[in-house]
């Protein structure tokens, strides 16, 4: 269908105290009428990544019908995280979704008229406009049959609550402040939230009087509650893309405060819509990054890659200036400290023999065996672990630094495989990283295995993640590379002990 550009104003209502864009109604109608469909934006628009904004309603004195609406906080909330919004009415939803191609949907706050079978018994929803929770409902069945992030806000994420099978109960105590801390939030581990942000807890503002019943099981995962249980944040438990969200306080209205839970949210969800799993942090210098030298009895310091008997066949951490010193950030080190008491009561020792890898080491790795794009080492240094002070690789030994049998050495190194891979013959080795796996079994390895299971069940009872396809790996929870950012130490002068 053919499409009509309108652009938005801005304005402030009568008894608010902040600016709004907003549209007229009539605006719309008229090009309805005409056989077209409104293509809304801002008058000037940016060529960062589209975001779905439904609009709200607001009666204004001089016309007869309500404007559509939407506070100017949700506008900068996504353009100064570098998203373009568009925006949507409620009349042929679908159709205005189908002409824009958002890559992201965006569910706001406000009254919604919900439909009775979402409601605890006994309870009534009141305002809203019931045209608008049905366009609610278009735009998360758009987003699940395009695979697009979305992040639902106050009513939002009740709408969203709602389509996955969620009741919604009412609420005392939680109409507060819109700009100011109004409780705590509790955020649970190893939810979107949580990989979000890095937290635990969080202050945040509050105004509402619904919210997702914590009575009903429907099909999402609870991700924050509130200090007297309320539901304040869900996430499906088969998501259909890993950004989809719905929070129950005004994140937005914070965004002007600096509010670091609020920029890691809008920051992650306008990294989702540019699209992939990688979130593509600028990198920080080293001396800005709150990294930590490990230099504890208790641990070996045996940095693979600043010898040469490694995989590259060159002591690279030498020549960038990084040496045999391993760095890590600091809540790394905080997990590993951890297991200190272990490895005294065991009379054991944990070899570091990999830690923070400067992003130039990285490259200049893939370089010495004349590697492009993705192979033994991650295509870009921003999507390696190592190269965010996060991942170490890692064994145990005895308290003579003599090394427990495993079945492969770390990185799978074999000096005769690494002469191969120098010359670009990797096929002998990517055979032989099978035996690197987690789940690699033979029979005449029991005690290899065993160790191996031992060191596995050890780091990952401090919090750390292992991964599938290296023993000897283990890293801080960041799946998506949404919490810590790379870092870059520039090659020259050596680092200090």
């Amino acid at each position: 269908m053919e499409i009509s550009e309108l652009h938005l104003q801005k304005m402030r209502y009568p008894n608010n105290d902040f600016d709004s864009y907003f549209i007229t109604a009539q605006e719309v109608a008229e090009v309805l009428a005409v056989g077209k469909i409104p293509h809304i934006t801002l008058p000037q628009s940016s060529n960062g990544p589209t975001v779905a904004v439904l609009m709200a309603v607001e009666k204004h004195p001089d016309r007869e019908e309500p404007d559509y609406y939407v506070p100017e906080f949700y506008v900068e909330a996504i353009t100064q995280n570098g998203g373009n919004p568009v925006f949507i009415g409620f009349d042929k939803t679908a159709e205005q979704l189908q002409q824009t191609m958002p890559q992201a949907i965006l569910l706001v706050g406000g009254d919604f008229a919900f439909p009775p079978a979402w409601l605890e018994e006994g309870i009534q929803a009141h305002g809203g406009n019931l045209r608008r929770e049905k366009a609610y409902e278009t735009m998360i069945t758009y987003a699940k049959e395009h695979k697009l992030p979305l992040l639902g806000i106050c009513a939002g994420e009740q709408v969203l609550a709602g389509t996955l099978g969620a009741k919604l109960c009412m609420v005392k105590g939680h109409r507060a402040s819109l700009d100011d801390d109004a409780h705590l939030i509790n955020i649970v581990p190893h939810t979107l939230l949580a990989k979000l942000c890095g937290l635990k807890m969080a202050k945040v503002n509050s105004n509402h009087h619904m919210a997702v019943s914590a009575k009903t099981s429907g099909d999402f995962v609870v991700s924050a509650t509130a200090e007297d249980g309320t539901i304040e944040a869900i996430e499906p438990k088969d998501p259909w893309h890993y950004f989809v969200l719905g929070v129950q306080w005004h994140p937005e209205r914070m965004v002007k405060k600096e509010d670091f839970l609020t920029d890691r949210i809008f920051n992650g969800f306008m990294k989702a819509a540019r699209g992939g799993f990688v979130h593509n942090h600028e990198a920080i210098p080293f001396s800005q990054a709150p990294m930590v030298e490990i230099d504890d009895p208790h641990f070996i310091v045996d940095m693979m890659y600043a010898k040469p008997q490694n995989l590259s066949g060159q002591p690279v951490y030498e020549l960038c200036g990084i040496g045999n010193h391993a760095y890590v950030r600091i809540e790394l080190w905080e997990a590993l400290k951890k297991l200190i008491p272990w490895l005294e009561e065991h009379q054991l020792k944990l070899k570091i023999c990999d830690a923070f890898r400067p992003m130039s080491a990285h490259m200049a790795l893939k370089e010495a065996i004349h590697e492009k794009g993705p192979g033994i080492f991650a295509s870009l240094a921003q999507t390696s672990k190592h190269c965010h002070g996060t991942a170490v690789d890692v064994l145990l030994t005895d308290m003579n630094g003599n090394e427990l049998a495993y079945p492969t050495k770390v990185d799978c190194y074999r000096p005769d495989l690494a002469a191969k891979i120098q010359k670009g013959d990797t096929k002998d080795f990517y055979e032989y990283t099978k035996c690197g796996r987690h789940d690699y079994f033979a029979p005449n390895l029991e005690k290899e295995i065993a160790n191996r299971e031992q060191l596995k069940n050890l780091m990952e009872s401090v919090g750390l993640i292992s991964w599938v396809g290296e023993w000897w790996h283990y890293e801080l929870p960041d799946e998506f590379n949404l919490v810590y950012p790379p870092v870059e130490r520039r090659p020259g002068k050596r680092l200090e002990a």
